[in-house]
């Protein structure tokens, strides 16, 4: 669980004591509810053992496996950091303790793929909305013409 959460902290710039800690900014509340569902994702462990481990009640826990859910079908950044701490997580869960290089090193290669994958979502958005204004150009000069 220590990976996971070094992984999630991470791809959040915080800390570990942050992770762990009690307040309950909207940043801090994210990055603990990604690295509790994490957790049960890939190590299976109950909601009471999670909620021991960050100091939380399990049913703290149970609602953030639900809100999870929820907030990834809208929340597009949300979405993204989660992605990105699940891949990070899933590189160093089998490995030894990871120095800071290693888990820069990481997070860089992640957000260099999405990064890419962003820029060939934007040059397909483009294309749409070039297409689409050249239907509306040539709409508008169909009607001007009918009207002559």
């Amino acid at each position: 669980m220590d990976k996971i959460v070094q992984a999630v902290a991470g791809v959040h710039g915080l800390t570990i004591d942050e992770m762990h800690g009690t307040k309950r900014d909207r940043h801090l509340v994210d990055a603990r509810r990604q690295a509790a569902v994490i957790i049960k994702d890939l190590l299976g462990y109950a909601s009471t053992y999670i909620g021991r481990y960050f100091n939380k009640n399990h049913a703290t826990i149970l609602h953030h496996l639900k809100a999870n859910k929820q907030i990834i079908d809208y929340d597009y950044i949300y979405r993204d950091k989660f992605i990105l701490a699940k891949n990070t997580a899933l590189d160093f869960i089998d490995k030894e303790p990871i120095s800071d290089e290693e888990l820069i090193s990481t997070l860089t290669k992640e957000i260099n793929k999405l990064k890419m994958q962003l820029k060939d979502q934007q040059k397909f958005i483009d294309n749409i909305i070039t297409k689409s204004n050249e239907y509306k150009n040539s709409k508008a000069e169909s009607t001007a013409s009918d009207q002559n």
